[in-house]
This record gives structure tokens, sequence and C-alpha cells, in this order.
């Protein structure tokens, strides 16, 4: 499935780069958040003479004087306010190259199915009725623009996220990056486990929904005998039974997901408040900072939050219902022209 990257390339390594810079963008931001309050926190500490004197006179003339500690409070808060813009920036950047990488990959994909059902035998044909080509030709095509898609930049974003958070604690605390790393391998486990199961399901919903469109397009194929043998009841009393299959193997699906996500916020707000709970008594002997505990706040925000992304990957399943994308076991066979 990754050759359909193939003729995408340059777009695929360019949303890398604008991913990579985002999420580059998105620690710096929370680092000089914390920076900047650890700074006001010393001002207010060390010189609170000053910070009267600052009051006195208004936070504003203040901020514009040549004190050292209102020259550095500056350039910490115009630092802030230029990764802000940056993180912006970067992140439409990143969703443009996204969705063109998106709409490129589906354009070669099609043609690629398309190219493959000219080539195929009669044999193939006979085996593969078409409803089911339709539906491989436009939800299961869907279906693997969303996987490789997913498989590259989201899993991408993952590591980059989590490896850069953890490493921006590292510097501010070891302690706390080494606890960071705690429900990691509580979280991967569960979420192997229901990658099991909830895999299966949702192949069950996408062979009822194949089903779903061989009836209609059968049905639409040969409206004429069903007219002219008077079976529409028939036909549709056929179609309700598997929608109604269809709509239990959805439910199935969306009650799994519904059990799944308590225990993934709930081991991720166990994490958080643990975290919390220990930076408090570091910050009650003294050390850490106020800053510090701002950028364990939005580290551990992202982390988890990343982490919650893994259960839609899951989701997604690539099996042999896609193997007329595949070459039918030939191997992928692309237009001549890639």
């Amino acid at each position: 499935m990754f050759r359909f990257l193939r003729p995408v390339t340059g777009i695929v390594v360019m949303a890398c780069v604008y991913l990579a810079l985002w999420v580059g963008a998105e620690v710096l931001t929370t680092r000089q958040a914390g920076e900047a309050a650890n700074h006001i926190n010393q001002i207010n500490d060390l010189h609170k003479d000053r910070a009267s004197s600052a009051a006195a006179r208004g936070m504003w003339a203040w901020l514009n004087s040549a004190e050292p500690d209102a020259a550095r409070l500056r350039h910490l808060i115009t630092g802030l306010a230029v990764l802000v813009v940056l993180y912006a920036i970067l992140r439409y950047l990143r969703e443009v190259a996204n969705t063109r990488m998106s709409m490129e990959m589906v354009y070669y994909i099609r043609e690629a199915i398309y190219d493959k059902l000219q080539r195929v035998g009669f044999g193939f044909h006979d085996a593969i009725s078409s409803g089911q080509l339709i539906n491989r030709a436009l939800s299961d095509l869907q279906n693997v623009r969303s996987f490789v898609q997913t498989a590259v930049l989201v899993t991408l974003e993952i590591a980059l996220v989590v490896l850069g958070n953890i490493a921006l604690l590292a510097t501010r605390n070891a302690w706390i990056a080494l606890l960071a790393l705690v429900p990691l391998p509580i979280w991967t486990y569960y979420i192997l486990k229901f990658s099991k199961t909830v895999q299966p399901a949702a192949k069950a919903v996408m062979e009822a929904e194949d089903r779903n469109v061989s009836l209609i397009t059968e049905n639409i194929a040969g409206v004429h005998v069903i007219k002219a043998f008077a079976t529409e009841g028939h036909e549709v009393e056929k179609y309700n039974a598997n929608c109604d299959t269809f709509k239990d193997r959805v439910l199935t699906r969306i009650r799994l997901f519904a059990n799944f996500q308590p225990v993934i916020r709930s081991i991720a707000t166990a994490s958080l408040l643990s975290l919390f709970l220990v930076a408090a008594m570091m910050m009650i002997r003294g050390r850490m900072q106020q800053g510090d505990l701002l950028i364990l706040g939005g580290a551990m925000s992202a982390i988890l939050g990343r982490l919650q992304q893994v259960g839609t990957i899951n989701e997604q399943p690539i099996d042999d219902r896609l193997w007329i994308i595949a070459g039918h076991g030939n191997g992928v066979r692309f237009p001549h022209h890639w």
C-alpha cells in the first residue's frame, strides 16, 4: 500500500517537514510560556520593591523601561508571540500539504484501480460482483488513502510530539520525565489488545456495506427481470435484512469504542493527576518553579492527547477486501506512465 506514495513522494516529504517544524514550534511555545512565567515569578520573589514600583508606575511603563528584568521579560514575550505566529503559519502549511497529498494520492489510486480492472480476465469478474468492485473503487479506495496517510503523518506526529515533550520535561526535571513514561507501557498494552477486537468488527461493517452495494447494483441492473417475475417484495425484504445486519455491526463497533475511550481517558487522567501531585510536592520543597508546572501541564496534555489518536488507527482494516488494488495476488501493478 505504501507504494502508492511513489507518485507523491515530493509532497509527502514536504508534508513531513512541515509537520516536524510545526511540532517543534509547539514544543518551543510551551517552553517559552514556562520561561516567561518563571521570570515573572523571579521578579516577584527577588525584586518585590521593583514589582511594587512597577505597579505604581504602571505595568506598560515598567515593561518599556531599560531595567534588565523588564528587558528580559520583553524578549521572552516577543519570542512567545513570534512562536505563536510561526505555529499558526506552520499549521496552515501543514494542512495544505496534507490535503494536497491526500487528494493527489486518491487520483493515482483511482487510476491504478481502473487500470487494473481493464487488465484482469473474465474469471476475476465472474468471481467478484460488480457491486463489490464499485465498493472497492469508492469506499475502500478512501480506506486505503486514509490508512496510508494516517500511517505516515499521524504516526510521525505522535512520535515527534511524545519524544519532543518528553525531552522538554527532561530539561526541567529528569524525574518528572521518567514518571511521564510510566503510563506508556500500560497504554500500549491496552491499545494492542483493543486493536485485536476492533479490527474484526470494523471489517464486518465493511463486508455488510459491501453486500448492500452489491444488492443495490444487482437490483438496478436486473430491474426488468424483477418486474417481470413480480419479486419486488422479496428483494425489499432481502435488502432490509442486510440493512439490519449492517446496523447491528455498526452499533457493535460503536459500543467497542464507547468502552475504549473511558479507559484510555481514565489512564490519561490518573497519569496527569499523579504527575501534578509529584510536581506540587517538588514545588513545596523548592525543586520546581511555577513555570515548570505550566510546562508540565502543556507537555502532558500534548502527549496524552496525541496518544489517544492511536485508537483511530486501529479502526482501519486493511485486508483481503482491498486485494484488487494490490494486484490480485501478483503484487501492485501501476499504470505504465508512473
